[in-house]
C-alpha cells in the first residue's frame, strides 16, 4: 500500500437513510434521488485504514461505503445520495478496507460503526468543512494516496427530568435538537435510536451518538388517562419543557458538547403551575351555536415535540369548548366542521397569558374558486400532467392539487384561508404571475373568493443565474446557493423568489426559473440549506453576507460566490 497517509476526523455529513436523521431536513422526501454512475471502469483500487481518533488504535468494528457524488449542479435532494446501509463493506481485523476497478469519478466514503461500537459516531471522507472539498477524484490512472480515516467519539448528553416539587418523573420521552444561528434548530445528524430517550424510575435519561456541536434538550411528559387525571388533578398532564424550565424552543437553554464529551446533570424542571385554560364558543356565520364543531389550539412553528398534546376537542350543544394545561404563548384557534358537501373553518390567533373565557370563534363556509392558465409561448406539453395547487400558509385549509383542463382553465374547491398559486408537473415551465382581480399576487398569501378573475400565468423564459462557489482560498467547493428577494416581505420559504440549489463538485451552479426583479444571493454550506425554519432574522443573516443581483426575463446573468460558513 502507499505508504503516504491523509488523515480526516469530523462530522458526520452523510447518514445512513434506515438509520440515521438527516441533518439539515434538505429535501422534501417525494424528491427522486439521483446519482452519477461513470460507465467505464478505470481499474484503479482506492484503499485504506479506520483508526480510532482517540486511542489511534485500528478500528474494526465498522462498515465502509464508496458513494459516487453527482458532478452535475442539482435541486437540493437527500445527503444520503446512493446509500444504503446492506452496501457497506466490512474493515478487516486491521482496520483496513479496499475498493477495486472503481471507474472515474467523483467519490466519498463513508465509514460506519457497527451496532456494538456505538461510542464512535459515523464519519465520511473528505470532512464535511464548511469550505473544504466534499470528494475526492479518482482519474484513469490514479487514485488518492492510502486514507487513513479516524472515527471520533460519540458525546452524551445525561440528566434527569422532575416535576415542579423536585420528585422524578418516570417515563417521559427526552429529545434532543441542534440549534443553529438566527433561532432555528434542525434534527441532529446520528442514529435516530439514539438521539431520544425515556426516563427510568429516578427520572434519568442519557442520549449519546452525538456529534460536537450545540443542542436543546426537550422532555415530553407521556400523557395521563383521563379517569386517572380526573380521580387525581395532581397527575394532570404536563406540558413538553425545554431544558432548563422553558416551555418553547426559543427560550430553551443551549447545550454544547465537544468530541467525546460526557455532559451530566442537565435537569429539566416540569412545568405544571405556568398553564392556563382557554374556554369560548364556537358559532356559525350567523352567530348561531357550531355543535360539534373540531376545536384545536395549535403552534404553527412547533418544534421538536408537539408544543400541544391535546387532541381534536369537539364542541358542546350549545358550541362551548374548554382547552386546558395550555403553556402561555402565541397560537392559532382553529376549528373545522364538515357537513355534507358544506365545510366550515374558522382560523382565530390568540396571545395567551392567563386564563381566558368567552372566546368566539367564527366559522366560515369555504369556498370553491375557477382560475385560467395561459402560457407566455405556445406549449407542445399535454395538459394532463399539468397541475394547480393551493399552498396554504398560517389560517389556510389544506388542498389538493388539480389537474387542469385541455382549454387551461381549474377549479380549486374547499378553499379556506389565505393561500399561494403553484404549478406542478411541467419541469421546464415555472410561475411568471399570479393575477387576482388583476392585482399580483403571485407570492402574496391571499383568501380567494368565487366571482373573481384568477389568471396563473407560466413561462419557460424567465431569468437564469449561474457561476462558481469557491471557499476561502479560491478553491472550486460543493455548496448550496440561495437565492431570495431583496424586499423582506418576499423572504419566506414558499416565494416563487426563493430558490436553492447545490453546486457541482467543480462549485458549479444553475439557478432556473428566477421571475423578473431584484435578489440576493449567498453560497452556505449543504447543511445550511434547508429554510423549512428559516426565521426573518435567518434571512437578514444571509442577507448580510450576500450579493445583489437584478434577474430580467429571458436573460442568464452570471454571480461568482465565496461560500458563507453559516450553521
Amino acid at each position: 500500500m502507499n505508504p503516504r497517509l491523509i488523515l480526516v476526523t469530523g462530522l458526520v455529513a452523510v447518514a445512513p437513510l434506515a438509520a440515521v436523521a438527516a441533518a439539515g431536513d434538505v429535501a422534501d422526501s417525494s424528491q427522486q434521488i439521483r446519482v452519477e454512475q461513470p460507465a467505464a471502469l478505470s481499474g484503479v483500487t482506492v484503499q485504506g485504514r479506520l483508526i480510532a481518533a482517540d486511542t489511534r488504535q485500528p478500528f474494526r468494528d465498522a462498515t465502509v461505503t464508496l458513494q459516487p457524488v453527482t458532478a452535475a449542479p442539482d435541486s437540493p435532494v437527500l445527503e444520503a445520495i446512493a446509500l444504503v446501509p446492506s452496501n457497506g463493506r466490512p474493515v478487516d481485523a486491521d482496520g483496513r478496507f479496499e475498493f477495486t476497478d472503481v471507474p472515474r469519478g467523483s467519490y466519498r466514503i463513508l465509514a460506519t460503526p457497527l451496532q456494538t461500537a456505538m461510542r464512535y459516531v459515523h464519519t465520511v471522507y473528505p470532512q464535511a468543512s464548511p469550505d473544504g472539498p466534499r470528494s475526492f477524484s479518482v482519474s484513469a490512472d490514479q487514485a488518492p494516496a492510502e486514507i487513513l480515516i479516524a472515527l471520533p467519539r460519540g458525546a452524551a448528553i445525561s440528566g434527569r427530568v422532575v416535576d415542579e416539587h423536585g420528585a422524578p418523573y418516570s417515563q417521559v420521552s427526552v429529545s434532543v435538537r441542534e440549534s443553529l444561528a438566527a433561532g432555528r434548530t434542525r434534527a441532529p445528524a446520528g442514529v435516530v435510536q439514539l438521539l431520544a430517550a425515556r426516563t427510568d424510575d429516578n427520572g434519568a435519561f442519557r442520549l449519546f451518538g452525538l456529534q460536537a456541536g450545540e443542542y436543546i434538550v426537550a422532555a415530553q411528559p407521556p400523557p395521563v388517562p383521563t379517569g386517572v387525571a380526573g380521580a387525581f388533578g395532581r397527575l394532570a398532564t404536563y406540558p413538553p419543557t425545554y431544558f432548563p424550565t422553558a416551555l418553547s424552543a426559543a427560550e430553551a437553554g443551549k447545550l454544547r458538547v465537544r468530541p467525546g464529551e460526557e455532559l451530566g446533570s442537565v435537569d429539566i424542571v416540569l412545568q405544571r403551575s405556568r398553564l392556563v385554560t382557554v374556554r369560548g364558543v364556537a358559532v356559525d356565520a350567523n352567530g348561531s351555536p357550531a355543535p360539534g364543531a373540531q376545536v384545536k389550539l395549535q403552534k404553527p412553528d412547533a418544534a421538536i415535540v408537539s408544543e400541544l398534546p391535546n387532541p381534536l376537542m369537539r364542541a358542546a350543544a350549545d358550541g362551548s369548548f374548554e382547552i386546558r394545561q395550555v403553556a402561555p404563548g402565541d397560537y392559532a384557534l382553529t376549528a373545522f366542521r364538515y357537513g355534507g358537501a358544506v365545510r366550515e373553518f374558522a382560523w382565530l390567533p390568540v396571545s395567551v397569558s392567563a386564563d381566558i373565557a368567552g372566546v368566539i370563534v367564527t366559522l366560515r363556509r369555504a369556498v370553491d374558486v375557477e382560475g385560467q392558465v395561459v402560457f407566455d409561448t405556445p406549449p407542445t406539453e399535454s395538459r394532463a400532467s399539468l397541475r394547480i395547487k393551493p399552498v396554504g400558509v398560517a389560517g389556510a385549509s389544506q388542498s389538493p392539487a388539480i389537474q387542469v383542463k385541455d382549454d387551461g382553465a381549474f377549479a380549486l374547491e374547499h378553499l379556506f384561508g389565505p393561500v399561494l398559486l403553484r404549478a406542478e408537473g411541467w419541469p421546464g415551465w415555472h410561475v411568471q404571475s399570479v393575477l387576482y382581480g388583476g392585482r399580483d399576487i403571485t407570492d402574496e398569501p391571499t383568501e380567494l373568493a368565487p366571482g373573481i378573475e384568477l389568471r396563473v400565468t407560466l413561462s419557460e423564459r424567465l431569468g437564469t443565474l449561474t457561476g462558481a462557489v469557491t471557499n476561502s482560498g479560491g478553491a472550486p467547493v460543493a455548496a448550496a446557493v440561495i437565492v431570495f428577494a431583496e424586499d423582506p416581505a418576499f423572504r419566506h420559504e414558499r416565494s416563487t423568489t426563493t430558490k436553492v440549489v447545490y453546486t457541482a463538485a467543480t462549485g458549479r451552479y444553475v439557478i432556473a426559473g428566477l421571475r423578473a426583479g431584484r435578489y440576493i444571493a449567498v453560497a452556505v454550506p449543504r447543511e445550511a440549506s434547508s429554510l423549512a425554519d428559516a426565521t426573518a432574522d435567518y434571512f437578514d443573516l444571509l442577507a448580510s453576507q450576500g450579493t445583489k443581483v437584478t434577474i430580467r426575463d429571458r436573460e442568464a446573468d452570471t454571480l461568482d460566490l465565496k461560500v458563507f460558513a453559516v450553521r
